[in-house]
């Protein structure tokens, strides 16, 4: 039989003067940052076209152009055949195509560019170091919004309810209708009940991911709290589903996050629940084993229990026990870091900057125990970064050796990390970011311990 007849959808591409020579054609799924990557089209003056003889799951899909760093998104279902015709150098301003649904799609897309000076205008603001709140981001966007709204609300009257673009234009829609708020228990009700999150259509669309975090947004920055918002959306998923290891690795990483309060916990919580003791396996047995593995790491700190002690020399190769050292403060912080690492070259003097400034609103004595998690690098690199950023307040600094087990048990492997004890050297809190250390101490203070 010719191709043409087995074909579950085909797509035609008629280029005519454009600046690339070639487009990847690729899936949207779960966000931007992920895609099917489908096939490489020539483009050349005539026409190119694609087959492709398995069914698929209807979405969002995208010719994107390397040489230019344009895209075009439009919808695919399956037995879909469609044509392109592109000219010039701005490719959405110039595409055509024969399907009426790719057709609102990328007049939608015309609207958003309209919009773009203000998507530029708002991360200028952020490389600034400007602060936006959920609320204040709305408003910074409404004009955008608003006019999105509008289209997307007239198109859906043109659509049909199962239709991939259907699918893609409510979720937006729910996106855009709602500013979450934790105390707003009804809104993340409603918000849950219209998020479809079982939808195949739904994994392959660029929208995904933000849906479920923004409804994570609706629940304090807690682990606990987070934890019942994930079991929600775990309980409307299939294990089986295409979408479940997508979702999953996400919450992983929400779990990981120094912003959250007894992140450990929750991620302790996550994998005895989803992985230990779950019948659904969505790992291969060597990233399940490595997880259990992990799991046995984060179990060794147990919160409130008296953390395992630390003795390592500081630059004199005097040996300084944290033990000891905790008793002479109302807390310690304790750290690992790598002088040569960027991220700790921003995050270290910014919780140094918290801790001084908590020690005077609190009238409490914070110490720190800094642990150099860099064995080979040298003494003097070592000090100038601690001089360079003025380290030295209330400051122990230690290095650790390259055969010590202190990175096994703290499972630092990573920097920074950061964790909080007491006087007794009791862990308050692990893997912690400057904003939940400040949380943590206003409220043991409130609590008058």
């Amino acid at each position: 039989m010719p191709i043409v007849t087995m074909a579950q959808y085909q797509i035609k591409i008629k280029a005519t003067r454009t600046i690339d020579s070639l487009a990847y054609f690729r899936g949207a799924v779960f966000d931007d940052k992920n895609f099917l990557a489908k096939d490489t089209i020539p483009l050349y003056k005539g026409s190119f076209t694609f087959k492709y003889a398995k069914s698929i799951v209807g979405g969002v899909y995208y010719l994107y152009f390397p040489k230019s760093k344009q895209k075009v998104y439009f919808i695919i279902e399956d037995r879909d055949s469609i044509l392109f015709e592109i000219r010039g150098s701005h490719y959405l301003d110039s595409i055509t195509t024969n399907l009426s649904k790719n057709k609102i799609l990328l007049d939608y897309q015309r609207v958003e560019n309209r919009f773009s000076k203000i998507d530029s205008m708002y991360n200028a603001e952020l490389q600034k170091g400007t602060k936006f709140s959920i609320a204040q981001k709305v408003l910074y966007f409404k004009d955008k919004t608003d006019e999105l709204i509008k289209f997307r609300q007239t198109a859906l009257k043109k659509l049909k309810p199962l239709d991939a673009l259907s699918v893609y234009f409510i979720a937006l829609n729910l996106k855009d209708n709602h500013a979450p708020n934790v105390k707003d228990f009804e809104g993340r009700h409603n918000f849950l009940r219209q998020f479809n999150i079982a939808n195949p259509k739904l994994l392959f669309t660029p929208i995904m991911k933000d849906l479920i975090l923004d409804y994570l947004t609706y629940f304090p920055k807690r682990a606990d709290s987070i934890c019942k918002g994930i079991d929600s959306i775990i309980e409307k998923l299939d294990c089986k589903s295409k979408s479940y290891p997508y979702v999953m690795d996400l919450f992983s990483k929400v779990l990981k996050s120094r912003n959250l309060a007894n992140n450990t916990e929750g991620y302790e919580y996550f994998i005895e629940k989803y992985i230990q003791k779950s019948k659904c396996k969505f790992l291969s047995p060597e990233a399940e084993k490595k997880v259990l593995a992990e799991l046995e790491v984060i179990r060794t700190l147990k919160l409130n229990d008296t953390c395992i002690n630390i003795l390592l020399p500081d630059s004199d190769g005097e040996i300084k026990n944290l033990h000891a050292i905790s008793k002479v403060y109302d807390y310690t912080v304790i750290i690992f870091y790598d002088p040569q690492c960027d991220h700790c070259q921003v995050e270290v003097p910014k919780m140094d900057s918290v801790i001084n400034l908590l020690a005077q609103q609190l009238n409490k004595r914070i110490g720190v125990y800094a642990i150099c998690n860099t064995p080979e690098i040298s003494n003097t690199e070592w000090k100038k970064f601690i001089d360079d950023h003025r380290l030295t307040n209330l400051y122990t600094h230690v290095k650790m050796s390259s055969n010590s087990s202190v990175r096994k048990t703290y499972d630092a492997y990573s920097n920074p990390i950061f964790f909080l004890i007491d006087r007794q050297a009791k862990m308050i809190a692990k893997k912690i970011s400057p904003s939940t250390l400040r949380r943590i101490l206003l409220t043991q203070l409130q609590l008058g311990k």
